[in-house]
């Protein structure tokens, strides 16, 4: 079998070769990951591209591939992000079985797949940069439109982790309104992060919670994304407070408070009724809120973030 190793979209061939005559069957699958939990909306590897054809004896024959639906849908003629795809080419004649064959093929540039998740009260879009690779967590940055840094850092760490590697879910702007006008609130003047239907929104201390949970679209934009991707940690990243919230005696918690040199607090000392984080840990999902400095993000944070984004294990 000769086939690309790359592809700026879908490979167009493969080019087979049969001692005797035979029928040859060749299929392109995109492994499970965020990219396909997200495009096809459900677990599971997604068939991209497939072709069935009688090869002759000793001709070196190519094979065209006819992308299914949903590769095309997902693919397109130009991939925007690098997608680990598998070529599974396999043969028989009139005896039975040949055998099987199997390649990687990488498809797409060497960055994170960008998809559109939503899009704001003001139609900008709320996009998720995915991973290829299994990504069992979620970084949203900007839920709140005036702390700018928790967007700078994720978009400084992402530039220190090629896409193979990258190993999380990123949102790094989760209210583009706002953040374009460095507001806190969306552009109906709702907070965000008091909008997502845990049990004890517009309870005690809620402050423009909205006019019901999840009314906003930018948070249904989240709730669909954790929906679709069902990350197991979640890692929401605020400003200027410059703590970790939680406690020392949970790992995860411990190493990002030593990783950013951040200090660990219980609280940020006044309730937060629908709060994305207590929305997050009533599904099980693993929730921390990391509350950055105030200002640009410090070299020790984005070199943080990256190991973060890296799936790196504790130090």
């Amino acid at each position: 079998m000769e086939a690309p190793a790359r592809a700026a979209g879908l490979p167009r061939a493969v080019r087979v070769t049969c001692a005797t005559a035979c029928l040859v069957e060749v299929r392109l699958v995109a492994p499970a990951s965020a990219v396909t939990a997200v495009a096809a909306r459900r677990p599971g590897g997604l068939l991209l591209a497939r072709v069935r054809r009688v090869v002759g004896a000793g001709a070196s024959t190519p094979l065209l591939l006819r992308p299914t639906p949903a590769g095309a849908r997902l693919v397109g003629t130009a991939a925007p992000g690098r997608l680990a795809g598998r070529l599974e080419v396999r043969a028989r004649d009139a005896a039975g079985p040949l055998g099987s064959v199997t390649r990687a093929v990488a498809i797409g540039p060497d960055r994170p797949w960008p998809h559109v998740v939503g899009r704001s009260v003001h139609g900008r879009p709320i996009v998720a940069l995915l991973s290829s690779s299994p990504a069992p967590l979620l970084v949203v940055g900007a839920i709140h439109g005036d702390e700018p840094g928790s967007a700078q850092v994720l978009r400084a760490a992402l530039t220190r982790v090629p896409a193979a590697r990258l190993r999380a879910v990123v949102v790094t702007v989760a209210n583009p309104d706002g953040y374009a006008g460095r507001r806190r609130h969306n552009a109906r003047g709702v907070d965000l992060n008091r909008n997502f239907p845990a049990r004890d929104w517009g309870g005690p201390g809620a402050v423009r919670p909205g006019a019901r949970p999840a009314s906003e679209p930018e948070a249904g934009a989240l709730v669909d994304l954790v929906a679709a991707q069902r990350p197991r940690r979640l890692v929401a990243l605020h400003q200027p407070l410059a703590v970790v919230l939680g406690t020392r005696r949970d790992p995860f918690t411990a190493t990002l408070a030593a990783r950013t040199g951040l200090p660990v607090r219980a609280s940020v000392g006044y309730p937060t009724p629908g709060s994305m984080a207590t929305w997050a840990r009533a599904r099980g999902v693993a929730a921390h809120t990391v509350e950055l400095p105030g200002g640009a993000p410090s070299p020790r944070v984005v070199a943080a973030m990256a190991r973060l984004l890296r799936g790196s294990p504790a130090p």
